[in-house]
């Protein structure tokens, strides 16, 4: 135990090469237990991911969640490679498994993590996936703004412009303190179809439910 905190406070100092050499070291030792390698190797795999060797950060986590399938801290540094990876199936994945082991749903960053698997597909042309990403993530959490601009700039690139104004319409009405980012859209699309009158209208139901929105007044 003296062993692993000398190295998780070494790594905490910038000596990545010293606390990689001393969790090593510990895995070498005849007996340890597997709930000691486990541990050993959660260690080694946080210095391996803060070196920034994703791939043998990537290779220990994994190794622990086989000794101890149920490790959180494992999945959850997994997790954050994958979304810097932004490797999206498979933080979703990942996450979803999480959730179920916690007995926990946080369903917000669910519903961002389909938002980047659409934007995924979006930007591969497969507007199907990319649809079915976005609706999930609004399924996941009615007051994340990002899911409800993406499905519509998807609808808008395919010509549904009517369809496109009533997804950003919906983000207004479901989280009005995040309506600003959709004004610009939604001007555009106005003065693109001859109905710059909703514009105002747009303004006002804003105002009426948070009269301090600046940008509505603006």
């Amino acid at each position: 135990e003296i062993y692993l905190i000398l190295g998780n406070l070494l790594r905490e100092k910038g000596q990545l090469e010293r606390a990689i050499q001393i969790h090593q070291s510990i895995l070498h030792r005849p007996g340890i237990s597997p709930r000691e390698r486990a541990y050993s190797l959660l260690c080694l795999g946080i210095d391996f991911k803060r070196a920034g060797f994703r791939k043998r950060a990537i290779e220990t986590f994994e190794e622990v969640t086989e000794l101890d399938p149920g490790n959180p801290y494992a999945m959850v540094h997994l997790l954050k490679i994958h979304e810097e990876e932004h490797e999206w199936e498979n933080a979703l994945s990942l996450k979803q498994k999480i959730d179920s082991l916690s007995g926990q749903d946080e369903s917000t960053v669910t519903a961002f993590l389909h938002d980047q698997l659409g934007l995924s597909a979006m930007a591969s042309g497969e507007d199907k996936a990319a649809a079915r990403s976005f609706e999930a993530a609004i399924r996941q959490d009615r007051k994340v703004p990002p899911p409800y601009l993406h499905a519509g700039d998807l609808l808008e690139r395919q010509g549904r412009l009517a369809e496109a104004a009533e997804q950003w319409e919906t983000l207004v009405q479901e989280s009005p303190e995040y309506a600003y980012l959709a004004f610009g859209r939604l001007e555009d699309l106005y003065a693109r179809t001859d109905q710059t009158e909703r514009i105002e209208t747009l303004y006002r139901d804003v105002m009426a439910r948070d009269s301090k929105d600046w940008r509505a007044h603006l």
